[in-house]
């Protein structure tokens, strides 16, 4: 009989960092969490009815495709076009940005300095932006050889900051110099 403990060691080595199996993951988590609703100690064994589901979820894990990691590029005039994804939390922005034909997955992350820990999720996906472009002039150099340059579209679901870059209006003097001058900068 499968103990709890060795469940929980099981959902949670479970790695699933780009979100593929969500669904399956999070199910894990939430049938465990029954088990411990239910009173069970680690060393319990699972009621079973959990682990039924707990064995299906790992079914679906196995079954699982291979996935292709990268996309092919859109095309406007020519030029290949990517996304780079940005986004933040309260403790980590990061940014992915996918090329077909090199092979790799562009992806950078970074904790929120300590300096910036009190900072809004708004700022703090401004900063994400920010810190895209000196990324994507990176990301630009390793793809040089191609007849024409890639347009880079950064996507980001901060609609405040989409708005804030793409008005035609100054920034408002009621934000900080610090967001002021990185929406100049966008």
């Amino acid at each position: 009989r499968v103990t709890l403990q060795q469940a929980v060691r099981y959902a949670s080595s479970c790695f699933d960092p780009l979100g593929l199996a969500a669904e399956t993951t999070t199910y894990q988590r939430l049938l465990i969490r029954e088990c411990y609703t239910l009173g069970l100690d680690k060393r319990d064994p699972l009621p079973d009815h959990i682990h039924t589901e707990l064995l299906k979820c790992r079914q679906n894990l196995l079954d699982m495709q291979p996935l292709k990691r990268y996309t092919e590029p859109y095309y406007y005039q020519g030029h290949p076009v990517y996304f780079c994804f940005v986004d933040a939390s309260i403790e980590a922005i990061s940014l992915v940005i996918t090329a077909r034909g090199h092979d790799r997955i562009y992806a950078s992350g970074a904790l929120v300095p300590k300096g910036r820990h009190l900072w809004t999720i708004v700022r703090l996906e401004l900063a994400a932006i920010e810190t895209a472009l000196s990324h994507v002039d990176l990301f630009c150099d390793c793809l040089k050889d191609i007849p024409k340059l890639p347009i880079i579209v950064i996507a980001t679901d901060s609609d405040i900051n989409v708005a804030r870059i793409n008005s035609d209006k100054a920034p408002s003097k009621s934000l900080c110099q610090w967001d002021r001058s990185a929406i100049l900068k966008l």
